[in-house]
């Protein structure tokens, strides 16, 4: 009996694919995303449609909490262990996170969006993913890199409001998730960006000159991150002021007052627009598809340099 055990146990180490969280998740992060996309044009198309809740609601959420969350994950799982010198979540736990994000999407089908069932598996998958990083950081004492556990948590905040909309329980939360979802991501993209692109710089020059330093602003760096902050904080209260009323977003007919970060669904412009950069530069139109695509382009990268650097003991720069 233990010896079967046994070998069942060896066959779930042995898969590839759940020997590391970026290599499943990011595998289901690009998947959801293909599939994601091919319902969307086929619900602007009209040839579906199959809910009651707003279909830009639901493509919004999504690509935040479907396409963005497995991304992040994927990275997450691959640099905690790298951060802390800890062994990756690995075999059947990682196979049971991947498979509560998967029935989170079943979830998240309009037929069962206003379910309070379907909501707890949804909003599951964001605690379960920071509860398994938890105890790695914690124990090692990389506080600094726990910061992403509270934005972790404030991510499931958002998809709670999302659900609290599509249950009857609130009258216009879901919005107010967009921004917050969408803000925390920046903020992610934000805090990773300035941690990596420096140090991938420098050590790519370093090729070049062995000698070269790029120096650091710390109190610059703070202060962005602050900013971003005091960014989201502002963009949430002042959400019921503002118009998502504008020439390249007129998709759904009569607009109601939405945030400077409301996602106004443009396929194509936001696939050719740099989508980190359109975030930054120009808040008002760009959001979910942006993020989803700024984290595919940039987690893969980040995730491989923490798995080269584990492998290897070979220090790219990565944080």
């Amino acid at each position: 009996m233990s010896e079967g055990l046994q070998k069942r146990g060896s066959r779930w180490s042995d898969a590839p694919v759940l020997s590391y969280g970026f290599r499943i998740f990011f595998l289901l992060s690009a998947v959801s995303a293909i599939g994601l996309i091919a319902t969307w044009l086929a619900v602007l198309l009209g040839l579906v449609w199959l809910g009651t809740i707003p279909a830009h609601l639901w493509h919004a959420h999504e690509m935040l909490f479907g396409v963005v969350a497995a991304a992040m994950a994927g990275f997450l799982l691959t640099a905690v262990p790298t951060w802390t010198g800890t062994p990756a979540l690995a075999g059947p736990r990682l196979f049971a996170l991947a498979f509560l994000w998967t029935i989170g999407r079943i979830a998240s089908l309009p037929v069962f969006a206003t379910s309070m069932f379907a909501a707890v598996i949804d909003i599951a998958f964001l605690p379960a993913l920071g509860a398994s990083l938890a105890a790695p950081l914690i124990a090692q004492g990389k506080l600094r890199n726990a910061v992403f556990l509270v934005l972790l948590a404030g991510l499931a905040v958002a998809n709670l409001l999302f659900r609290l909309e599509w249950m009857g329980v609130t009258a216009d939360s879901a919005h107010s998730g967009i921004s917050l979802a969408v803000g925390i991501v920046l903020l992610m993209i934000t805090v990773i960006g300035g941690r990596i692109i420096p140090a991938f710089t420098q050590n790519a020059l370093r090729q070049q000159r062995p000698d070269f330093v790029i120096r650091t602003r710390p109190l610059l760096d703070r202060a962005t991150i602050l900013l971003t902050i005091v960014m989201i904080v502002l963009d949430m209260l002042a959400r019921q002021s503002m118009t998502c009323c504008r020439d390249r977003g007129r998709m759904f007919g009569a607009c109601p007052a939405a945030s400077r970060l409301e996602i106004e669904i443009d396929l194509v412009a936001t696939a050719v627009m740099d989508p980190a950069s359109s975030l930054c530069l120009d808040p008002n139109w760009p959001g979910a598809e942006g993020c989803g695509l700024s984290w595919l382009r940039m987690g893969p990268g980040l995730a491989a340099c923490h798995y080269h650097r584990r492998l290897y003991h070979n220090d790219l720069g990565c944080e």
